[in-house]
C-alpha cells in the first residue's frame, strides 16, 4: 500500500497516519492532499539525538559523489517502503524508524 495517491502526486491518509505515529502534525493542502507537515517542539526534542546521529551518518555517506543510478526501493520488517538515492559503492545502512529493522533491497 502506498503513502501517495494518483501516481505519487499527493499524500493520502496513510501518509498522514504514519506521519502522526512519529509525532508530526499533518493537515490538508488541496489539491496536494496531506502535504502540510510540521514538527511540533515536543517532537523535535524527542528526535534530537536521532537527527544528530543521522546527520553524522549522512556526512559519511556523502564522502563520495552519488552514482548516476537513480533511486532504489527498500522494505523493512514491518512492510514500510523506503526509497533512497543509490550511492555507488558506499554502503549505508537504512533502518526503519518504526520497527528499527534494517531495510533490505526489494
Amino acid at each position: 500500500m502506498s503513502e501517495t495517491s494518483w501516481r505519487g502526486r499527493y499524500h493520502n491518509q496513510r501518509f498522514k497516519a504514519i506521519a502522526e505515529e512519529f509525532g508530526l502534525e499533518v493537515s490538508s493542502d488541496p489539491p496536494y492532499g496531506s502535504s502540510v507537515t510540521t514538527a511540533p517542539h515536543a517532537t523535535t526534542v524527542v528526535y534530537a539525538a536521532a537527527v544528530d546521529a543521522l546527520e553524522g551518518a549522512l556526512r559519511a555517506c556523502e564522502s563520495r559523489p552519488p552514482a548516476p543510478t537513480g533511486i532504489t526501493s527498500l522494505t523493512c520488517g514491518c512492510g514500510r517502503l523506503v526509497r533512497a538515492a543509490r550511492r555507488g559503492s558506499v554502503a549505508c545502512e537504512v533502518a526503519c524508524g518504526a520497527c528499527r529493522v534494517e531495510a533490505q533491497s526489494r
